[in-house]
This record gives structure tokens, sequence and C-alpha cells, in this order.
């Protein structure tokens, strides 16, 4: 779960100072990863290595739910610390099925990162155009580094939310499931 940065006006070798000029506002994302396919060791069953690949593990098919509401740069500070909230509600026929389970929970001010520093780090070399949306990092509660790990399993849904912008609800779908695969 992430606070999603869209972009309004073309960015390219933006310095911070001037990178919220190019901001048109923020949506809520959930930024899914498939820790096994990235081959994070705790996520691997014994004996699987995983192939380290990144692209596929963070940009395959349902990866990038997005919220549905935009807020504008204007009416939202993310440098005052907005909280970004997430839940996985565990699907039919499991212990606890259609309850919340709290994730993660933090605040834009734990980012590493500002927007501004991030707008101007990408467009050294990327350049922004309007439209283009950048996700800025996830808050702690991630469930691959929890003890134990936590999973996501077919059937559970992920319900993220950040204050003053809105929330976004996915299920988790075995790919087999889906049926546009029939």
């Amino acid at each position: 779960m992430e606070l999603g940065v869209v972009i309004g006006k073309r960015a390219r070798r933006v310095a911070a100072a001037d990178a919220m000029a190019h901001v048109e506002g923020y949506v809520v994302v959930n930024d899914v990863s498939a820790r096994d396919w990235q081959g994070n060791k705790a996520a691997l069953r014994e004996g699987e290595t995983g192939d380290g690949q990144w692209l596929r593990a963070k940009g395959s098919d349902t990866f990038l739910p997005i919220g549905r509401d935009l807020v504008a740069a204007a009416d939202l500070d993310p440098a005052a610390g907005v909280r970004l909230r997430s839940w996985r509600i565990l699907g039919p026929g499991r212990p606890g099925a259609g309850e919340p389970q709290p994730m993660q929970d933090g605040t834009t001010a734990d980012m590493i990162f500002g927007i501004p520093e991030l707008i101007e780090f990408i467009t050294r070399q990327i350049t922004l155009e309007p439209g283009d949306l950048i996700a800025t990092g996830t808050p702690s509660g991630v469930g691959v580094f929890r003890t134990p790990p936590v999973f996501l399993e077919p059937g559970d849904r992920v319900r993220c939310e950040i204050e003053g912008i809105g929330s976004v609800e996915n299920p988790i779908v075995d790919w087999t499931d889906d049926p546009r695969d029939r």
C-alpha cells in the first residue's frame, strides 16, 4: 500500500525545489509484490530459490489496484504526515474469515524520501508526463517481513486506506481462478 503521486505537468530534470509544481494530486495504490518471484528467502518454500525477477514480481496482471479518488495536490500535504493503513481480510472457510487483520500503519512522515526528492531523482533519467504515477514506498508491516511471515492467499481481500484520500480494496485470486483464462 502506498501513496500514489499523479503527475500533472511534464517533468524532465526537475530540481526538488520545483518538483511540487509538477504534481496534479494523490491516489491510493496497492503496490502488490510476489516476493517468492523476487527470491526473498522468507517467501520461499524449502528448496525454492526464486529468480530475482523484480519486474514480473511487481508488474503482473492485477498487481497495482488504484483507488478511484484523486485528491488535488493543493488539498493534501504529505509532508505533514498523512496516515496510511492496510488490512488483510481472510477469505471464506478460514478461521476469522471476513475479519480485517491490521497489516500496515504508518504516515507519509515515515517516508525515506520526500516527494520532491523522488521527482528530482526520477527525472534525472526519465521524463514524467501528465498522468504518470509514482508509487512512493510502503510503510512497515509488509507480510513477508513479519515474524512469522504472513502471506496473502486466494480468497483473501486487501484494503488500503490513506487519510484524506480514500481507499481501495481488491481480491486475491489465483491465476487459474480468473475467468478470462478459460
